[in-house]
């Protein structure tokens, strides 16, 4: 787990994070000195959370393996039993995809894909071209030895009469 910011962040209002900086703690306060003790924390983050959470006695908001994506960190401070006098401050976190799942990476692999099924269609269609080449080659030689056969049959054919005549 690394730091990436330990700061003061009160001028912040986005925050960009790569793939694998996607757990997120943010720890948060007021400059509340008359009653400390009474200031309350809601959070809610944007596109993960369904509901406000209360803030704990720790005062943080921890979302670890956050998956890639936008997101609003919404937190509401208030006095205690006073839900309407809430200030609200926002911060934005883009958590990036890594660099295999963007649209380059995935263009890149259709085109890869297209490039093998190509090459595989060519191979195989060489392939069954070849066969067809031998076979017909086997059928012509079938055919020349049958020639052979019927002409060498007919030549016995004529010669056996033609023996007994000059005999």
């Amino acid at each position: 787990l690394r730091t990436i910011m330990n700061a003061n962040v009160i001028a912040l209002t986005e925050l960009n994070l790569s793939h694998d900086q996607n757990s997120v703690a943010v720890a948060f306060g007021v400059d509340e000195y008359s009653a400390p003790n009474q200031v309350r924390f809601l959070y809610y983050l944007d596109g993960y959370d369904q509901d406000w959470h209360k803030a704990t006695n720790d005062l943080d908001a921890n979302y670890p393996n956050l998956p890639p994506g936008n997101y609003t960190l919404r937190v509401k401070a208030y006095l205690e039993n006073n839900e309407q006098s809430a200030i609200e401050k926002t911060l934005s976190i883009k958590i990036r995809q890594p660099w295999y799942n963007t649209m380059a990476a995935w263009f890149l692999y259709f085109i890869v894909a297209f490039i093998l099924a190509y090459f595989g269609y060519r191979i195989y269609a060489e392939r069954k071209r070849q066969e067809q080449l031998l076979r017909d080659a086997r059928e012509e030689e079938n055919l020349k030895e049958a020639k052979l056969r019927m002409f060498t049959s007919i030549a016995h054919e004529l010669r056996s009469p033609l023996t007994l005549i000059v005999s």
